[in-house]
């Protein structure tokens, strides 16, 4: 089962993958733009991905934001193109916890946010993958 982890922002989306159903791993950034739902739809079929895990902005109350809205919105439409199934994974403090994960590891802070959205993706998709295996 290959999984693929979506980090949705408005500029940007991380990309994580799982092959394995145990360990996720950072895969890209892409811009978020007129390109990426045919970039991620060739990257699904090339991949061989069964499901996506897509990370849903939450308040800290547990209300959907209105980011939430727009990923829900960006899935809608990927999933009328190229049909697949998606888990929404809550996603509070991942970008948080993706900085202080690149930052322990020495990166500068250009390097940190390159990857920040692809750490981000891999935190939404081990979070699913421990929830699965539990």
């Amino acid at each position: 089962m290959n999984l693929l982890g979506l980090d949705i922002g408005d500029k940007k989306i991380g990309i994580a993958i799982s092959t394995s159903g145990i360990i996720a791993s950072e895969l890209t950034t892409i811009p978020n733009n007129e390109r990426a739902i045919s970039f991620l739809i060739d990257l699904i079929k090339q991949k061989n991905i069964s499901t996506l895990v897509v990370g849903l902005p939450r308040l800290r109350s547990g209300d959907e934001s209105f980011q939430a809205k727009k990923v829900r919105g960006f899935m809608v439409e990927l999933t009328e193109k190229n049909p697949i199934p998606v888990v929404y994974e809550d996603e509070i403090l991942t970008s948080k916890e993706a900085e202080r994960i690149l930052k322990e590891q020495g990166l500068a802070n250009e390097q940190i946010r390159e990857r920040v959205d692809q750490m981000s993706a891999k935190l939404i998709l081990e979070q699913h993958l421990n929830k699965m295996s539990n």
